[in-house]
């Protein structure tokens, strides 16, 4: 997991990659360069005698070149350039580091809000809202900080790397000697370091939970306090919460457990470092204290080297999340046509031959569903619940694809890859009432911020749902903000936006499922007239339990355990006391 995250981020700009790498050497270099020249500085202020090494002599050397004498004061002048240099190229390589992580996990989000946009509806159907949220929001967060650790663990690789350079300038024997128990610093700790992955997936789990429940609670508020249910929210709440607490504890217990242990194995090594150096290879005062200078340079890198190790191993757990969420969507893309696949325009009928459907279940939703649906027709659907309308509403909005038969649009079959293009020819009209929390005219040009569209027109989709008179009551009128959800309108005012913002589309065909269920009768009535209004301008399909609103139908479809088990107009399939029909207004499922 480790590899495809690092492969992903070379894919998405390596060149930024090796940027900030070329930073990161040029960062150690300097620092590298200030430890080399404390030999000399030392013996300069009498701290024992400078030996003599091959960098320093070629460097001084260049200076003696340059004109520049290694006395006190160059010296010390040399330190002040060398500081300010390091400054900023450190100021140059975190801005680097936080354009490359802040984009590249921009770059993530992106791609996987696409695939999420693009899969096929069933699948998102079957999945909670809040998991994508979650993965969008808290685990890319997650993921920045996780990206930040990547260029920490890079950039003390390299320090380590160029103090080790410095140290074998010093004492061979004794840098490798160092560099030996270093590594071995690394093996009682891999307990941690295998820890730290399993509490990152622990982590992404129990935070994914956590944040469903909220998400259930908050959208069920109104229903869970109007049923004083909210004891059963707030349980589930702290079962899950104190499962998160645990989480981050555990982990900050292996990140501090993992610290003590290094850094008592670290003093270890100091103190053989000492005693090594000065009993053993007997170096002088002056290289001893460079040694040590170094060494306890290097502890805190080593100490960073394995608390970000132990970072990213936390991270990709949020990483492999968000990793498998993308994988799962991207198989489930709904298919896009090409200029290959042009879909006729809707002008004859629609056909279902055969048409069936199991939701990947056991049983099928629809079986063998065959009808017909003439253009500028009004057909309705009804059934009790369960028997399908609803799947057979998304089949004629080309948003699932049948298991078995066809579906024709006038002569030709409606391939997969055109479904797409199928529904910029359909208005749907669901029972929630989608609104932006925007202005009235925002919200009726959802979907359509590209086509210029005047007042009048507005005003006349208005008009014909039934909506123009609210509207214009407004403060604003078309500019009136409207509150998350359309908090301040009536519900029969929202369900009419809705319908106006559908007419916008100029479609072809028109689906309201459910669209009145939740309306009062004068609002139903008011819905039920603007679409009377519109019948033969178009074609419109209506689902409802409300079996009043199919009496000026077409042609109604009557649903029973995913059957098309009756279809006609409302006085013949009335007549029929023994049809289904006749047993659904019998049993007063809805208003007669």
């Amino acid at each position: 997991m480790i590899l495809l995250f690092l492969h992903k981020l070379r894919a998405y700009d390596g060149a930024a990659v090796v940027r900030l790498c070329l930073l990161m050497i040029a960062c150690a270099f300097v620092e590298g360069l200030g430890l080399v020249l404390l030999l000399p500085l030392l013996s300069l202020i009498g701290l024992g005698q400078y030996q003599g090494l091959p960098f320093i002599d070629h460097l001084v050397e260049f200076l003696s070149s340059a004109g520049v004498e290694l006395t006190l004061q160059n010296l010390l002048g040399i330190y002040l350039v060398l500081i300010a240099a390091r400054l900023f190229l450190l100021r140059k390589r975190d801005m680097a580091s936080a354009k490359l992580r802040f984009g590249f996990v921009g770059f993530l989000r992106k791609q996987l809000w696409r695939a999420i946009a693009n899969c096929e509806w069933p699948y998102l159907a079957k999945r909670r809202s809040s998991d994508f949220v979650h993965v969008l929001g808290t685990e890319m967060q997650r993921l920045v900080l996780g990206t930040q650790e990547v260029a920490v663990f890079a950039s003390t690789l390299v320090m380590i790397g160029v103090y080790l350079a410095v140290a074998l300038q010093v004492s061979f024997a004794l840098s490798a000697i160092v560099m030996g128990l270093g590594a071995v610093l690394f093996v009682p700790l891999r307990f941690f370091r295998r820890t730290a992955r399993r509490l990152g997936q622990n982590s992404s789990y129990t935070q994914r939970e956590l944040f469903a429940v909220i998400s259930e609670l908050l959208l069920a508020m109104k229903s869970a306090k109007s049923h004083c249910a909210e004891q059963a929210h707030l349980q589930a709440f702290d079962v899950w919460n104190e499962k998160y607490v645990q989480s981050r504890l555990s982990f900050q217990e292996t990140s501090t457990n993992s610290s003590s242990v290094f850094q008592f194995l670290g003093a270890i090594v100091l103190v053989a470092l000492v005693w090594g150096g000065r009993e053993v290879v007997g170096l002088l005062v002056t290289d001893l204290l460079v040694m040590v200078a170094i060494f306890i340079r290097l502890v805190p890198f080593f100490a960073r080297l394995e608390r970000s190790s132990i970072q990213l191993l936390h991270m990709m757990g949020a990483f492999r999340l968000i990793h498998e969420t993308q994988t799962a969507c991207e198989a489930h893309a709904e298919p896009v046509a090409d200029a290959h696949d042009p879909l006729p325009e809707f002008q004859q009928k629609i056909s279902f031959e055969g048409v069936s459907y199991s939701h990947g279940q056991d049983r099928p939703v629809l079986q063998d569903i065959s009808f017909c649906l003439p253009a500028n027709a009004m057909v309705g659907i009804a059934g009790v619940s369960g028997a399908g309308k609803s799947t057979l509403v998304d089949m004629i909005a080309g948003l699932s694809q049948p298991d078995q038969g066809t579906i024709k649009i006038d002569q030709s079959v409606l391939k997969p890859v055109q479904r797409r293009i199928w529904r910029r020819q359909i208005a749907y009209v669901t029972q929630e009432s989608f609104l932006l929390y925007d202005t009235v005219r925002a919200n009726l040009l959802w979907g359509l911020r590209d086509q210029a569209i005047s007042d009048d027109q507005l005003y006349e989709v208005l008009q014909q749902a039934s909506a123009a008179e609210f509207v214009k009551g407004l403060p604003q009128g078309l500019d009136t903000k409207i509150t998350m959800g359309g908090i301040g309108l009536s519900v029969g005012e929202k369900q009419r936006l809705s319908l106006a913002r559908a007419l916008l589309r100029k479609p072809k065909l028109l689906i309201l499922d459910e669209a009145t269920s939740a309306l009062d009768n004068e609002n139903a009535a008011r819905i039920l007239a603007a679409l009377h209004a519109l019948k033969g301008q178009l074609s419109i399909v209506i689902v409802s339990h409300d079996l009043s609103m199919l009496k000026n139908c077409d042609n109604i479809l009557v649903l029973a355990d995913g059957k098309l088990v009756e279809q006609g107009r409302w006085d013949r399939l009335k007549a029929n006391e023994k049809g289904s029909f006749g047993a659904l207004l019998e049993g007063g499922d809805r208003r007669k």
